[in-house]
Formats: C-alpha cells, sequence, structure tokens
C-alpha cells in the first residue's frame, strides 16, 4: 500500500539540496505497529534517498529528517516526488507526516525552487 505527492519545480543544474521532516507515529497504546512506512524522495521518477521507519512502539512518535543533493545536469522543471508505502495491511492507528519540503536550486539565488522566483522561468 501507499500513496505520495508530486509537483513540477525548477531546478537549475548542479546539485540542488533536498531536506523533508517525516514522521510516523502509532496512536494505538497497546500494540504499536510493526511497519511505519517507507519514505522516498523521488526526482524525474528516479528514488534520489529514502528512509524507513520499521516497527514502532504503541504510543510512540518517529521523526527523521531526510537531507540529500541532487546533480541535475540541466536547468529546467523536472518532477519531484515523494511517495510513502508500506508492506502491510491498513493501519488505522497509524500517522504518517510530511513537513518542511524544501527543495534549494543553486541557480535561482534565493534558496527555493518555485519557478514563478526565477527571473525569466515564470508558471506558464
Amino acid at each position: 500500500q501507499g500513496g505520495g505527492i508530486s509537483q513540477n519545480v525548477y531546478l537549475s543544474k548542479g546539485g540542488n539540496r533536498i531536506t523533508v521532516d517525516m514522521i510516523a507515529a502509532s496512536n494505538d497504546s497497546v500494540l504499536g505497529n510493526g511497519e511505519g512506512g517507507r519514505f522516498e524522495i523521488l526526482v524525474d521518477g528516479v528514488v534520489v534517498d529514502s528512509y524507513d521507519f520499521g516497527s514502532i512502539d504503541g504510543n510512540t512518535t518517529k521523526r527523521h529528517h531526510l537531507a540529500t543533493t541532487v546533480v541535475i545536469d540541466t536547468d529546467g522543471n523536472h518532477e519531484f516526488s515523494i511517495r510513502i508505502t508500506r508492506p502491510a495491511n491498513d493501519a488505522p492507528h497509524l500517522t504518517q507526516l510530511i513537513d518542511n519540503v524544501v527543495v534549494r536550486s543553486p541557480g535561482n539565488g534565493n534558496g527555493t525552487s518555485d519557478p514563478a522566483s526565477v527571473p525569466g522561468k515564470g508558471r506558464k
């Protein structure tokens, strides 16, 4: 099972820094959960980094800060995705969360990847 989100972002040639805060939490006071989920970062459909939370005790929250650098060969729009999967059945007492997603492209000068913020590279 799994799901994800994606967005096209403008990335400059060179090393683009991606950071994401992730949480997996068991809200079951007794059992916990045997699989907190695998969080994957993808650029143009290719997994560039991942983190697997493994098992989680009852009433426990696990946090992870993922940071990676992706080298892009050409300036332009690229698909950025986050995919979360679990090799298990539905888990009504499991919460999975991503927050503080940042993509820093070396060529736009302002630390964001928003195409509208790059001179001459506005959204179409």
